[in-house]
């Protein structure tokens, strides 16, 4: 990288569009776009927006597919001089329409089918049709250090989501840091997984560019898909990847995760455990480097390089401040605790929000200065609580508002949640509090279960950790097993949606015994239809040989054995067998009579011979987010001695016209699919060996 001063990412960008105008710089599926190409779109981007009138230093709302074109329209924005809002487009409408009204959004960018309220169809804006265009910039202006970036809500997984206003000095700095301390290159490519709707989404998306390197936006139909994933990064040579420790969880499970080619792993947004750290090093040599940093300042504030030695008596460390900021330790009455005290961290530096947007009250409650050495600095209190080690490392122990009052007693969830996740069989936990009609609160914890442990055991080993470790007013008072925890679009646990599932009795069910004789029958359809023997609890219906026929096949089994009707989504969304079980268990899709076996016979009645069947429609209509792996059916026949082509041609030919299903095609319109019959194959090459 060139020593040049920078007023914001933007010129670093520049550089490589100058210096390598031909170099890949983003990537998607088959989509590419050069360095050269990106500057040309964006410009064209900010063209107009400037012949639109919008002002400078506002807020420019991003509701996009997963594309290259996405990454163009961002800095197209940032160009113009304005923050991108970027929005999930799996949000809700209730959601888009509170964060559009709080922003005061005028400009939309919108390619998918988002349900944007009325009162902004007006402000909607076609990407394509301002990529294709010929705007042409009047001002050659770039933004400078204060101007505003971009502008993400919080999850509102703590409260009542609040947008965050992030200018370019703190953009510039943490990219600036993050290249030197690990040494990005031309060479390395990233990956770019988050949603763009949370702030880890804004490193994955400019660093690399910054740096003249490829970054690859991972397809929606993978990003959600743990051996989608992996694939992804063997394929596309990933050498920089980031992942909240849950989905890392997952993807360390998986035997393809020692081949994975990343030389650094980022892990944040949730706390690490010291097990996983164990988990991940015992798979690959890969770097693992564990972040810190709340939405309201620019991505990180600290980091740790992870080692497996030392004491392990607190958490995993979260470390020292990246380059450029400083974190306080504060007590109750805002004054800096002693060394290896307990207190709130608070975090100043260029990475500091410039605030919250249209929300004043929360600025004064969050923001506020710290007297420094006789100076005032302006800091952001996280309401983390954070302890320094003797070794200078930073900690995180949980939050203050983690910290509840329970029948006059002060709850901490987080202590509670250490204990059930450490207790040998879970897979991983949540604690949270619910509160009853009567007003009352009680603690509920929820957990998923590993592999060939029996949930109503693992509940009684539960409770004697709980009782062993922690005071009687601390224990749970309801213990429930899961299949996964739900997760917010970050990855993080979605504690609310917790809650509604504990107010759904068929979504959520109490850890009891029973459970067996479900997953037993079901496993007795695995190893049926997968010929495969070895089937356990923790075995993936993919890892083991499935395909998409094979997919069709279970629905088919399940359906006659246990009168549920399942879709395709279901048993890609559900892989494990324990999971699948669990599906079944809960399950409100029971009816009278089989549903699956109605809808076949109401198709036969309905439609003529020369409409695809119930099963091949299945086949036609997999959802969009189904792998790429599983597309097709293959085999492979291995012949042996002497063997004649023409023979074998013959034969392939008179099973061929024996049976049209072999040598039908469809013919699908968006109100109807026909079949046609094609002539029998009349060539085909056989490999020999």
């Amino acid at each position: 990288m060139n020593n040049c001063t920078y007023d914001s990412i933007i010129n670093m960008i520049l550089y490589h569009v100058s210096a390598s105008p031909d170099r890949v710089a983003v990537k998607c599926g088959a989509q590419r776009l050069t360095y050269r190409q990106l500057n040309e779109q964006s410009d064209r981007v900010a063209a107009y927006l400037e012949q639109k009138g919008a002002v400078s230093h506002g807020i420019i709302a991003v509701a996009m597919e997963r594309t290259v074109q996405l990454v163009s329209v961002c800095l197209g924005i940032m160009k113009h001089g304005s923050a991108y809002l970027p929005i999930d487009i799996e949000y809700p409408e209730e959601r888009i329409q509170s964060l559009l009204n709080n922003a005061k959004i005028e400009h939309i960018f919108c390619d998918a089918p988002v349900s944007i309220p009325q009162q902004f169809s007006e402000g909607i804006i076609n990407p394509q049709d301002i990529i294709n265009s010929c705007y042409q910039r009047k001002s050659s202006n770039l933004p400078n250090k204060e101007t505003p970036a971009y502008c993400i809500y919080t999850s509102g997984s703590t409260g009542e989501p609040k947008g965050v206003l992030i200018s370019h000095d703190g953009l510039l700095n943490h990219t600036q840091w993050f290249i030197d301390e690990f040494g990005v290159t031309e060479a390395d490519v990233l990956l770019q997984r988050t949603s763009i709707a949370f702030d880890a989404s804004v490193w994955e998306l400019w660093t690399g560019l910054a740096a003249g390197a490829c970054t690859v936006i991972l397809p929606t139909a993978y990003a959600k898909h743990p051996l989608g994933i992996l694939l992804t990064l063997q394929q596309e040579h990933i050498s920089i990847a980031q992942f909240v420790p849950t989905l890392l969880r997952e993807l360390v499970r998986l035997r393809q995760f020692e081949h994975m080619p990343c030389r650094l792993v980022f892990c944040g947004g949730e706390s690490l455990t010291w097990e996983l750290v164990d988990q991940f090093f015992s798979k690959t040599r890969s770097q693992l480097v564990n972040l810190y940093g709340p939405t309201e300042t620019t991505i990180d504030v600290t980091f740790w390089r992870v080692e497996q030695g030392g004491g392990r008596d607190l958490p995993p460390p979260i470390g020292k401040p990246i380059r450029g900021m400083q974190v306080y330790l504060l007590d109750e009455h805002g004054a800096p605790v002693k060394q290896e005290q307990e207190g709130e961290i608070a975090i100043a530096g260029p990475g500091v929000a410039i605030g919250y947007v249209n929300t004043p009250s929360e600025n004064a409650l969050r923001f506020s200065t710290l007297n420094v050495d006789g100076k005032p600095v302006r800091i952001y209190k996280t309401g983390d609580i954070g302890i320094v080690s003797a070794s200078g490392e930073l900690s995180f122990l949980g939050r203050r508002d983690s910290q509840h009052k329970v029948n006059g007693h002060r709850v901490e969830l987080l202590a509670i949640e250490q204990v059930v996740q450490q207790t040998p069989g879970v897979h991983c936990a949540a604690v949270y509090l619910d509160i009853l009609a009567s007003g009352e609160k009680q603690i509920c914890a929820c957990y998923v279960v590993e592999a060939n442990v029996e949930t109503h055991l693992l509940e009684q080993r539960i409770k004697q950790a709980v009782s062993a470790q922690l005071p009687a007013y601390m224990h749970p008072s309801q213990l429930y097993s899961l299949a996964n925890l739900p997760l917010l679009p970050n990855g993080k646990v979605n504690h609310n949606a917790l809650r509604e599932m504990n107010a759904n009795p068929s979504v959520i069910t109490p850890s009891v015994a029973g459970d067996a004789s479900t997953l037993d029958r079901l496993q007795a359809i695995w190893k049926e239809i997968l010929s495969h023997q070895a089937i356990s609890a923790d075995s993936h219906f993919f890892e083991c040989g499935a395909t998409s026929l094979s997919v069709m096949m279970l629905l088919g089994r399940i359906a006659n054995l246990f009168n549920v009707d399942l879709t395709p989504k279901d048993i890609f969304d559900h892989p494990i067998l324990a999971q699948q079980a669990e599906l079944l268990n809960g399950s409100a899709r029971q009816c009278g009579e089989n549903s699956l076996l109605l809808d076949a016979h109401a198709w036969r009645k309905r439609e003529s011979e020369d409409t695809p069947g119930l099963a091949q429609r299945e086949i036609l209509e997999k959802p969009p987010e189904t792998p790429a792996y599983l597309e097709n059916v293959v085999m492979a026949f291995y012949i042996r001695g002497e063997c004649s082509v023409a023979r074998v041609r013959e034969a392939f030919g008179a099973v061929l016209e024996q049976q049209p299903a072999l040598r039908c095609s469809f013919d699908s319109t968006h109100t109807a699919s026909g079949v046609v019959y094609n002539t029998p194959l009349m060539s085909f090459r056989c490999l020999f060996t």
